[in-house]
């Protein structure tokens, strides 16, 4: 749902870097700390709280609302609005202020906006204080620009915060470095359990334009499929400990579709309706070197 009282759909940039954060609620304060360097105040356990947090326009919705607890988990100590904007909204000095307003009222705590902008144009724009009109009262939105994502080159950094080197990766895969950021998240995947490293790479592929993505793949296509390869083979031991058919076919359309495949119609049909383990299996482990999807099928 649009972030404005005008419905649109948003982009895969977009819904992709929305959902770091809906994956890992920590990795906002992650940003403020790491990134922006801002003091937090004392905090527990993270969770993804409810986005529509205006409440006289229910059809404004935050991207994501991340609360923090007290340490003892008694009531929230920090709460982060967070927004991905990739162009100007010429609404947004307007809803901005009443989303930390009313995420303030309603939490009683300290509300903090920030603003994850993939590109200069948008970045520069959201920086812009906002001035509410009463004496001294001026937002300055916490913004997250190109010039401040850092590009992580790095497969040890890439690992310690996959998190953020998937975010770098979306927003750095077009610079001169954009093979060696793709590489780095690459290798730091190999240590994430089978389901969150496929759901962070599709999260990566969904955000890039097709052709960004084929020419990276082209180049590191040996490299690619060797790390999918440890990625099924970890989804299918997660399959089989879980025991769930659904699971299985869900990985192999993934998979293929991260790859880039296509996958027709009676692939999908055929995958779905699949009660067959040990055919699941096989087309799983599959599924990460085929050349077509319809390669499974033979």
């Amino acid at each position: 749902m649009s972030t404005s009282t005008r419905t649109s759909v948003p982009s895969a940039e977009h819904e992709s870097i929305t959902r770091l954060f809906q994956e890992d609620p920590d990795f906002a304060a992650e940003l403020l700390t790491d990134v922006l360097h801002l003091p937090l105040p004392e905090r527990g356990e993270a969770t993804v709280g409810p986005n529509d947090i205006d409440e006289h326009q229910s059809l404004r919705r935050a991207d994501a609302v991340v609360v923090y607890k007290t340490p003892d988990g008694r009531k929230a100590a920090l709460t982060v609005i967070v927004e991905v904007q990739r162009a100007r909204d010429r609404d947004k000095p307007y809803t901005w202020p009443a989303y930390i307003a009313n995420a303030r009222n309603r939490l009683e705590c300290p509300t903090y906006l920030l603003v994850v902008a993939p590109n200069k144009e948008a970045a520069n724009w959201c920086a812009k204080p906002i001035d509410l009109g009463h004496p001294g009262f001026t937002l300055r939105p916490l913004v997250l620009g190109p010039d401040v994502i850092p590009s992580i080159t790095d497969p040890r950094r890439a690992a310690e915060s996959p998190e953020l080197s998937v975010l770098s990766a979306i927003v750095h895969a077009t610079d001169p470095q954009g093979v060696n950021v793709l590489e780095a998240l690459l290798h730091a995947m190999r240590a994430l359990p089978g389901k969150h490293a496929l759901r962070y790479a599709e999260l990566v592929r969904a955000a890039l334009p097709a052709e960004v993505w084929n020419a990276l793949e082209k180049k590191m296509k040996t490299e690619t499929r060797e790390i999918l390869s440890d990625f099924t083979r970890a989804r299918l031991a997660e399959a089989r400990e879980e025991g769930r058919t659904e699971g299985k076919a869900e990985a192999i359309l993934t998979l293929l579709s991260m790859r880039g495949l296509e996958v027709p119609a009676h692939v999908r049909e055929a995958v779905d309706s699949c009660g067959d383990q040990r055919r699941l299996n096989a087309w799983l482990l599959a599924a990460a070197t085929v050349d077509r999807a319809e390669d499974l099928l033979d």
